[in-house]
Order: structure tokens, then sequence, then C-alpha cells
């Protein structure tokens, strides 16, 4: 961590990730507006769009199982992304 750098922890909210970053230096508050958003918006993916479709009970009763399967592999494809997006965008917020 570079000197003077503030750990926020490993999943701080966006709300706080804005903040401290304003206080800090005022003229990134553009660049920090748009990484808490997009925190915010591939935490709300992850679970709620995505991971609630991982529940069979989500789908209609005659879906049949193997149907089902390949709809959580292809979720999962996109939950991994997601994350893999996320690891990204907190890798900008440690560089402000």
């Amino acid at each position: 961590m570079a000197s003077g750098a503030i750990n926020l922890g490993s999943n701080p909210s966006p709300a706080a990730i804005h903040c401290l970053i304003m206080k800090q230096d005022p003229n990134k508050k553009d660049i920090a507006g748009f990484l808490a958003m997009a925190l915010d918006l591939e935490d709300r993916m992850s679970g709620s769009v995505y991971g609630d479709y991982l529940e069979k009970d989500m789908w209609p009763v005659s879906l049949k199982e193997e149907s089902f399967e390949t709809i959580k592999k292809l979720l999962m494809t996109l939950i991994d992304g997601t994350e893999k997006h996320k690891k990204e965008f907190l890798k900008l917020r440690n560089k402000l």
C-alpha cells in the first residue's frame, strides 16, 4: 500500500469508497463516483440478478433437471465474469 493510503478493508461499501476519496482529493470526484457505481452494480448483478436464479424453485416446476443444470452453468459463467469485473474495479480504486 502506498504511503499515506488508507486501507478500507476487503469489501467496503461503494459509499465508503466515494467518501474517502473525496476527503483525500476532491479532483477525483468523478472517477470515485464512477467506480463506486460500478462496484455497486457488480454486486447487484452477481447477487440479485443472477444469484436468485440459481435456485430451482425460481423456475417452473416442469423445468427438467438437465435444463436447470445448463442454466446454472451459464449463470455461473456470468457470475464469475461479474466477480472478475469487480476485482478490476477494486484494482482501479486502489490506484486512486
